[in-house]
């Protein structure tokens, strides 16, 4: 069988009965392939679009093709984009559940001007919608709209952002995300969409795209209430910082303060350090009309590093490269054990189902687990969040996961030549069951936990 492709489903609750057509298994039934016909848009079943941007934290766009010579005045210029990278457009991808779109339809059937829409503006690493799962959790709420960015992985690292506005003496001249969400909205009734941008998140390499895309300018921050960063708690030591900017930031929180040397993604020492993200949740902060809830979830040591400690080898302090508010650290054995065996059971579970592995390649100590197996949002990554919200009520922590099921992950996660880990990871990489080019690989486990928290976790603070 072909491998999964952008039209199929990577997770049970989003599988059609259909097949795809190219292969890949079975088409994710929350896309619109699923519906035919010139009134499609006036159907409650959602919307599910793509659309090629320009990136308007590249120095180097030509934002007007009719005045090549046009660029946006960039505070901090990413002046290290390569060459061949420069002027690209990269997609913009939006999902509003069919929901939200049905809450749309009633208040014009009832007469009533249609709802205030939230939206939730996610920078990620590109086809993430897909990949993460994330439709599933759109399709609880009525009246969200999901917009996802992609961003780059490739070395030199660069962010990818979104205008939310206009600025003609900056040359911003497109409100990126109005233009996205009329052209979702325009073979219908609904001519004017009201909306606000409430919830900006980050994952893995996105932090440089939220960043930027704050400390530019590019979007407005009034009516932010919620900033989660998903195990990509970073400095964000570039682009350097602004000739106006206090440097470092006056904002730096007493731990931050306190460190010289540290590591970071791309650099060992804070001397020289942007403090981009400290920089961009103070703006933020500052900005918004709400009071903002900050949170970050770390579940590897290269996602989120922390600063070498100076307490007791023995205390419970730990120092954060950017200290959150709300931290909701996964990095415990018992934790990480129980993600690695969610994860990865579902992930199995799955690719049998829908033809991807027979069932007999499937080590039998993560096929014992199945019988168990928690659907996505039954489980609460914290005690912090183990409480119903948006749509999902969790029946457990993910501590209490390890707890009741511990003997058996614990055989399932024993390392060493022909493990059933190491089996796993063969059928994960080798069939690409998460992501197209084998990610993560046999040797780069962690890589599991780092993609696990969204799908996973989505729930709790992207709605």
């Amino acid at each position: 069988m072909a491998p999964r492709n952008t039209n199929s489903a990577y997770f049970v609750d989003e599988q059609d009965g259909k097949v795809s057509p190219e292969g890949g298994g079975f088409l994710n039934k929350f896309k619109w392939h699923n519906v035919q016909g010139p009134n499609a848009l006036e159907h409650p079943i959602g919307c599910d679009l793509s659309i090629p941007a320009r990136n308007y934290l590249d120095p180097f766009c030509v934002i007007d093709e009719g005045r090549p010579e046009l660029r946006v005045k960039l505070r901090q210029p990413q002046v290290f984009i390569p060459v061949k990278n420069r002027n690209q457009r990269g997609p913009i991808c939006l999902y509003i559940g069919s929901k939200t779109w049905k809450n749309m339809l009633d208040a014009r059937a009832d007469g009533k001007a249609p709802p205030q829409l939230k939206i939730s503006l996610l920078f990620g690493i590109g086809n993430d919608v897909d990949n993460l799962g994330l439709r599933y959790f759109f399709e609880q709420v009525n009246d969200r709209i999901l917009i996802n960015i992609p961003g780059i992985e490739q070395e030199p690292k660069w962010g990818i952002g979104i205008t939310g506005l206009k600025n003609l003496e900056r040359n911003i001249i497109s409100d990126q995300i109005n233009t996205v969400i009329n052209f979702a909205f325009e073979n219908t009734v609904f001519k004017a969409v009201r909306y606000k941008i409430a919830t900006l998140a980050a994952y893995s390499t996105g932090y440089r795209g939220l960043n930027q895309t704050v400390n530019e300018g590019l979007i407005p921050l009034d009516d932010i209430e919620t900033v989660v960063y998903y195990d990509c708690v970073y400095r964000s030591d570039n682009p350097k910082p602004a000739k106006d900017d206090d440097d470092p930031p006056e904002s730096l929180t007493k731990i931050e303060k306190m460190h010289k040397n540290c590591v970071d993604e791309s650099n060992e020492t804070s001397k020289d350090s942007a403090y981009n993200t400290r920089r961009a949740l103070t703006r933020i902060d500052h900005t918004s009309t709400k009071k903002v809830n900050f949170v970050a979830y770390m579940s590897t040591p290269k996602g989120s590093p922390l600063y070498p400690s100076i307490y007791p080898s023995n205390s419970p302090s730990k120092d954060y490269t950017v200290d959150f508010p709300t931290k909701i650290d996964l990095r415990t054995s018992e934790n990480q054990n129980a993600l690695f065996a969610i994860a990865i059971t579902r992930c199995l579970r799955y690719a049998q189902l829908d033809g991807q592995i027979n069932s007999t390649q499937v080590p039998s100590e993560f096929k014992a687990l199945e019988s168990d197996l928690p659907g996505r949002g039954t489980v609460a990554s914290s005690d912090l969040t183990y409480k119903p919200k948006n749509g999902f009520t969790p029946q457990r922590t993910l501590h209490g996961y390890w707890t009741s099921h511990k003997d058996k992950i614990q055989l399932a996660l024993k390392e060493g030549k022909g493990s059933p880990m190491g089996k796993a990871f063969q059928l994960i990489s080798g069939r690409e069951l998460i992501y197209r080019g084998g990610y993560p690989s046999p040797g780069n486990e962690m890589g599991i936990l780092h993609f696990a928290l969204i799908p996973e976790f989505g729930w709790e603070y992207l709605l």
